[in-house]
């Protein structure tokens, strides 16, 4: 019937490790695959286990006041730096450092502070 949607069984599999996670057509011209990891969802969320990192080492705590986690962030690097050197001058003075964060959104700003 026309205007009816069809539909067609696509042969996949899914991938072991060191392999795509979702094949279809597999061994076929036709092939196609995707490769799904944890950054694809949320760039915040890998940008903020890199810095967990570095306060755990360095023995500072992060408080980011923002309205949503953002699902992009702009100049991660530029941001990262920031972040460090707030880190790094908290530590060194023993006192809070306020950064601002814009590359997450507008107004969005954090507090560092060294373990005391």
């Amino acid at each position: 019937m026309r205007g009816q949607p069809r539909f067609r069984h696509l042969p996949f599999e899914f991938g072991g490790r060191a392999e795509p996670d979702l094949t279809w057509n597999p061994g076929t011209g036709a092939q196609g695959w995707l490769e799904i990891h944890r950054g694809a969802f949320s760039p915040f969320d890998d940008l903020r286990q890199v810095l967990d990192r570095e306060l755990a080492d360095k023995g500072a705590m992060p408080t980011v006041r923002l309205d949503q986690w953002p699902l992009d962030v702009r100049d991660r690097n530029l941001l990262h730096t920031c972040i460090s050197h707030a880190i790094d001058a908290a530590v060194t003075s023993g006192s809070n450092q306020v950064v601002a964060m814009s590359e997450m959104g507008d107004g969005v700003t954090g507090m560092i502070e060294p373990h005391r």
